[in-house]
């Protein structure tokens, strides 16, 4: 069970993360010139290095990454208690609605601001297709995650924001004109509160939660059911074939060395010392010899 101080600590990180995470990212979504809206590149790049830096400085505390659906991860593979992954949840989803609302007072009037970069399906996508476009990129964000921070080969604070965010580039460059890419339920809940577009709102909480579970199942498998190679069995002893002739086995293990000549026939014999003639045996062993 986390301690107070603990809690305390991550809520902050966790609270501030959150807002300037969607403040950040929902910013390059906000169109200055009404003929040339955001390109998805600078939308994703903006996403990405803003979650990359913030979870970088906050690594020490955080421990929900910002995200909604990574917390219900971590609670589902017992990272962290529900109390503390329900804790880390709210302040997420207060800090993305204060993000958006910071984001609405301080952006210009005279821009478009009328979403707030809300999520929403694009044009003639089937409802289907968002579902399960958010639920392949929330498993691939969840799963770089738990490998990373949670592996067997865990990686550094900066290695796992680095590969993190990579990953938010990544899928902004693939989803971002089919769903937006949410990803986050924080971050689709601050901008819907604030513009107030719910159209379709549950998707971008039904998509990622079912790909945060896909992701703890897969995580479970690889960290409980790994794959032995053969380096790993001759570590253990079991790669030794023991059919093998004794011949075979004594050549493997001769050294051939030019420099140290090592082998049987270049050893020398063992000097032995002599033994005792009769006559140096005393008297008294005589009988008995």
């Amino acid at each position: 069970m986390e301690s107070f101080r603990t809690i305390q600590n991550c809520c902050i990180s966790e609270f501030l993360g959150t807002m300037l995470f969607v403040f950040c990212g929902t910013a390059s979504t906000l169109r200055f010139d009404t003929e040339t809206p955001p390109s998805k590149e600078s939308i994703g790049f903006a996403f990405g290095l803003s979650f990359a830096v913030l979870l970088n400085l906050t690594a020490s505390w955080s421990c929900g990454y910002f995200n909604t659906a990574v917390t219900i991860a971590r609670m589902i593979r017992r990272r962290i208690s529900p109390l503390f992954g329900l804790c880390c949840i709210a302040v997420q989803f207060v800090g993305g609605i204060l993000g958006s609302g910071l984001l609405y007072l301080l952006s210009p009037d005279n821009i478009q601001k009328s979403d707030l970069g809300a999520t929403r399906l694009g044009v003639h996508v089937p409802l289907y297709t968002g579902v399960c476009v958010e639920l392949i990129m929330t498993f691939l964000l969840v799963i770089t995650v738990l490998l990373c921070a949670d592996g067997s080969r865990k990686m550094s604070d900066s290695e796992t924001a680095l590969w993190s965010g990579l990953v938010y580039v990544g899928c902004h460059l693939a989803s971002f004109h089919i769903t937006g890419c949410g990803m986050n339920p924080a971050r689709s809940l601050g901008p819907a509160v604030i513009s107030g577009v719910w159209e379709l709102h549950w998707v971008y909480w039904v998509g990622p939660i079912l790909g945060s579970i896909l992701a703890c199942l897969l995580h479970y498998l690889a960290t409980n059911f790994p794959v032995i190679t053969d380096e790993d069995m001759a570590v253990k002893g079991e790669g030794i074939d023991l059919d093998m002739d004794l011949e075979v086995v004594s050549d493997k293990i001769v050294i051939d060395n030019d420099d140290d000549h090592l082998s049987d026939k270049n050893m020398p014999s063992p000097i032995l010392p002599d033994s005792p003639r009769l006559d140096q045996v005393p008297t008294e062993m005589k009988t008995y010899m």
